[in-house]
This record gives structure tokens, C-alpha cells and sequence, in this order.
């Protein structure tokens, strides 16, 4: 499995995966040190080949100019988009902001200069710099997500008020011709302290909505009927259990993928590797369920039965081993 390892056995950290022409481009962090955006190309999902760096952290002085954090890349109209997180120096990597790059080819990449970007709260509905109580501003993990010829940005940020360890929430961003309105929280659940790498899609009629919770290392989702509308939880919401983090869906065809990156033995500080993906689908009553990738199937190169196989001896000259076969 896909480690980015470098001088450490394992570099991976939040990840985002885009598929285009037939390629796979897996775009990650950089753990520990967060100074890049790394590309990797595949062409079947599973097996990763590093190219181009994609992003650096900015020059001094520049509003990124410490860390860069979780990212989201899309296509528009044939060119292709970043959404990414950044810190500066100045604020002692306690202020998350969101910017933004374009790109022709997934490989060169240019920060945009406009004054739309970096996005930032401005003390509607979620905490600023200045109203913080827990004093680590939230406002990361961009998801962009197009809806009915609007264009919305999904955020991991903190409601202004409610128990200061609960105030994690999916706040919502609407851009309209280079204009940006921050909306309510699209979900704020009073539960977590901060709900990490949101992410949306649709399937089946509903819409779903998944967020990593950091306290249990955990990948939770929640439903709605409609994107904007209220979502709600079954009483089971856990999509991926412990040591699964980040996950973000592609669609492949006419199959959604969804990727994460696993910490091994459920610890965060633990060996990191890039799973295979799985695919989405839904039960009879709209819970989410996983199933098996598709192009597990495509690399069957031979089957054989039972009939087919050879001889069973007992291994070491047990006597009490045996084997029975049922050829009915």
C-alpha cells in the first residue's frame, strides 16, 4: 500500500483523488512537515508512482507561508482546480485559512492572486481569531461541491457558541461571481470538537454527508433530502472504524470510490498507508454500505475449483489432521 514515504517510513497525511483521461491523481499532505502538496499518478487506483510536487508553502510574508493543509481538486470546464489550506508564520500555525490554485495538466500549479482568496471567517456563524476560545482557529479541509449551477465550499470550521469542546460544525461558503457569503453551518451536531475533511456527494436519491472525527478516529456520515436541507444520523453513523481518517469520494465511471488513508494499529502517530478504495453503494433503507472495488474482479487471471486442485496432504505428519470434501 501507498505510504509517501520519504525519510520516514511512512509521509502521508490528508488526501484528495481525481480522476482524469483514465488516470488516477492522488494529491497528499506531507506529515510532518506540511511544506508541500505531493502528486502521485496510478492507473488502476492502486498502485501509486510519485510525479511532481504540486504546491509549495508560500514565500516569506505570505498568507501560507508556514503549512499547508488539507486539500480538494477538481475539474472546471478543462482546466482544474485546488482548494487548500494554509498557515502563516505570524500566527504561530493557530490560524487556518483557505486558498486557492489552478492548473491545465495537474502538474503545473499557480496560487491564485485575486483579492477573493485566502477565505477566512469573518464572526457571522463561526469562530474568528478573535472569538476563540479554544485559542487553534478552525477554517480548513475545503470540499468543493456544485449544486443546482451554484458553487458552495464545504469547511471543517467552529460554530460561535455552544460548549467549547462541541463547536465543531461543517460551515458552508456560497461563491457567486467572485462574491463570497458565509452561510449557517451546514451541519452542527454539538458533538465534536472539530468535524475534519468534510465531504458530500449524492446517491440514491439522498444526500450524504461525511466528516472524521479526530476524538475516536473515526469516519462518521450523516443524511439529508436535500443538499441544504437537515441532516440527520442513523443511530449507527459510522462509515469506517477506527484508524480510517479522511475519507473523500471520486466518481469512477459509474462507480463512487471513496478514498482515506489508514493510521495502522489505530494510532495516530503510527505507520500511515493509502488503502485501496471502496465503492459506495446504499441498503433498502438508505444506509451507506461499503463493497468490494471494482477492479479487484478485472485482475482474476484464472479460476479454478475444487476438482481442480491437487492432492491435500497433512502437514508435519499429524495424525489427527484430515481433510473432508463434499463434491456433491
Amino acid at each position: 500500500m501507498y505510504t509517501g514515504s520519504g525519510f520516514s517510513d511512512w509521509e502521508i497525511g490528508d488526501i484528495t483523488v481525481i480522476i482524469h483521461e483514465g488516470v488516477y491523481h492522488l494529491f497528499h499532505l506531507i506529515i510532518p512537515n506540511h511544506d508541500y502538496i505531493a502528486h502521485a499518478v496510478s492507473r488502476d487506483g492502486i498502485s501509486w508512482r510519485r510525479t511532481n510536487n504540486a504546491l509549495f508553502v508560500g514565500h516569506p510574508g505570505e498568507w501560507d507561508d508556514d503549512m499547508l493543509w488539507t486539500m480538494h481538486v477538481v475539474e472546471k470546464e478543462g482546466a482544474f482546480e485546488m482548494y487548500y489550506t494554509g498557515l502563516q508564520r505570524k500566527d504561530r500555525g493557530i490560524v487556518s485559512r483557505v486558498g486557492f490554485a489552478h492548473s491545465n495538466d495537474l502538474l503545473t500549479w499557480t496560487k491564485d492572486q485575486k483579492n477573493l482568496y485566502p477565505i477566512e471567517p469573518k464572526g457571522i456563524y463561526y469562530e474568528t481569531q478573535d472569538q476563540n476560545p479554544r485559542k487553534w482557529l478552525s477554517f480548513r479541509d475545503p470540499f468543493q461541491f456544485d449544486y443546482k449551477d451554484d458553487r458552495y465550499i464545504l469547511i471543517a470550521a467552529r460554530a460561535l457558541y455552544g460548549p467549547v469542546s462541541r463547536r465543531g460544525c461543517v460551515g458552508i461558503v456560497k461563491i457567486t461571481n467572485d462574491l463570497l457569503e458565509l452561510m449557517p453551518a451546514l451541519l452542527y451536531p454539538l458533538v465534536y470538537d472539530d468535524i475534519e475533511c468534510p465531504c458530500v456527494f449524492e446517491l440514491n436519491g439522498r444526500f450524504y454527508l461525511l466528516g472524521s472525527i479526530r476524538e475516536d478516529i473515526k469516519v462518521r456520515y450523516w443524511f439529508a433530502p436535500d443538499f441544504l436541507g437537515e441532516y440527520h444520523s442513523f443511530h449507527e453513523d459510522v462509515l469506517l472504524p477506527p484508524g480510517n481518517y479522511a475519507a473523500r469520494t471520486v466518481q469512477d465511471g459509474p462507480h463512487l470510490l471513496l478514498y482515506n488513508f489508514f493510521y495502522a494499529y489505530g494510532q495516530i502517530n503510527a505507520l500511515r498507508v493509502l488503502p485501496p478504495p471502496k465503492q459506495l453503494s446504499t441498503d433498502e433503507n438508505g444506509r451507506l454500505i461499503l463493497k468490494s472495488y471494482y477492479r479487484w474482479e478485472q485482475m482474476i487471471l484464472q479460476t479454478l475449483t475444487l476438482d481442480q486442485l491437487g492432492a491435500c496432504n497433512a502437514l508435519l505428519n499429524n495424525p489427527t489432521a484430515f481433510i473432508s470434501v463434499d463434491r456433491a
